[in-house]
């Protein structure tokens, strides 16, 4: 099959502004994974690439690569690429409408979207109406109110009595950590609603009871009417207080926890409770000595699909385009080993050390110098038999990647 493949951060959706480095890495790092999993099965690939990556000749398999200068000629290319391939794949996150919008092009298209479809996207999007169905459903998640920015602060801090401390902070189409703070006191909350506005789009968001445990994901296949989970993920967050920064630093897969059996049964149902979220799926939750409980339903592609797509016992590209076009879900799963992959911050390299950092295995994102400060990041992916020998390989490559950067 001919199939384009579009990701937001390094094809251009930031052209003619900065773009974030510690995004660009896990933006590149899926994009330069799922093209090397769709070419393994044997397909034909078109992406795009910012003018800025591109001019730096990174390492990616696709057969077809288009220079974007502007964010307007990316989506203008979407809509024309979309109409010359058999399928498209959109990667971005769901912050703004952006993913739902995106997908949407396609759709209009008239050729093969391998997305959820994009009123599934816009409908699990909202935090507050995804937490309304899943509770609905009887489905595990945190004590939740919503609130809005311009309201009266006296009304919030009232809201937040009403819980007790601490609390998530969570703007309602937050992607990633984004605005999300932890309360631990009223006298927080101030600063907490300054972030929001701040990093948001949005004036709704969700204060949510913080519950202790472990972070973890689950990361499914689905049609329209059945989930298959294919594995539960350990997350590495940063969770900070208002006058701090909440960052997702990367993961491991397969998680192994007491809890586990029933962190993917409750993923399945969560994804099954969406009419139209089909292909990839990400279930957020945490776990307890006892629950799991889900914190929300991501309807794209997660980072960890970078460690899935080594230790999976099918092609997992292969499997989203079953799922989608077949209504066929994979079967007999197994992981062969374990997977680290991790967000890693570094100086600027300088462009003549590139074509080295390329070569470098195991990274699955170099650290690319367009930053607008003097840090860059880099994406490193790990796997081996063990959890112990995957992290220690992790180091490894961190050790030599930061020696040949400085």
């Amino acid at each position: 099959m001919k199939i384009f493949v579009y990701e937001h951060v390094s094809g251009g959706g930031f052209a003619g502004t900065s773009i974030p480095a510690d995004i660009l890495c896990e933006g590149f790092a899926m994009l330069k994974t799922l093209i090397h999993s769709l070419k393994e099965a044997g397909h034909n690939i078109t992406t795009l690439l910012d003018a800025r990556i591109m001019a730096l000749n990174p390492p990616i398999e696709a057969d077809s690569i288009t220079r974007i200068s502007s964010l307007q000629e990316a989506k203008k290319k979407i809509c024309k690429l979309s109409g010359t391939v058999d399928a498209a794949y959109i990667i971005a996150p769901e912050f703004g409408g952006t993913l739902a919008e995106l997908v949407s092009i396609v759709e209009d298209s008239g050729n093969a979207s391998l997305n959820c479809r994009s009123e599934a996207i816009k409908r699990a999007s909202d935090k507050a109406e995804a937490c309304r169905e899943l509770k609905r459903r009887g489905l595990p998640i945190p004590e939740t109110i919503e609130a809005n920015v311009n309201q009266d602060i006296g009304e919030i801090r009232s809201k937040v009595k009403d819980i007790g401390v601490p609390v998530v902070f969570k703007p309602i189409d937050g992607v990633g950590c984004a605005g999300l703070s932890l309360v631990r006191s009223l006298s927080q909350i101030s600063r907490a609603i300054e972030r929001i506005k701040h990093e948001s789009s949005g004036e709704r968001f969700l204060i949510q009871k913080y519950i202790r445990g472990a972070s973890a994901s689950v990361s499914l296949i689905a049609s329209s009417q059945r989930a298959t989970p294919i594995t539960l993920n350990r997350q590495r967050t940063k969770l900070a207080a208002p006058n701090g920064r909440s960052a997702y630093l990367g993961g491991s897969t397969p998680m192994i926890h007491t809890q586990g059996e029933r962190a993917l049964d409750v993923a399945r149902r969560a994804t099954e409770s969406f009419e139209g979220l089909r292909g990839y799926v990400g279930v957020d939750l945490v776990l307890t000595g006892d629950k799991a409980i889900i914190l929300e339903v991501n309807p794209r592609l997660t980072t960890s699909f970078i460690g899935i797509e080594k230790i999976i016992n099918f092609n997992l590209a292969q499997a989203i385009i079953d799922a989608v076009l077949l209504g066929k879900l994979p079967e007999k799963i197994q992981t062969l080993g374990f997977a680290s992959f991790q967000k890693v911050e570094t100086p600027i390299p300088k462009q003549e050390k590139l074509r080295s950092l390329y070569r470098l295995g195991f990274v699955a994102s170099p650290p690319f110098p367009i930053s607008q400060n003097d840090k860059a990041y880099a994406l490193i992916e790990a796997h081996a038999s063990t959890f112990k020998a995957a992290m220690s390989k992790f180091y490894r490559v961190k050790r030599r990647l930061l020696e040949m950067v400085s």
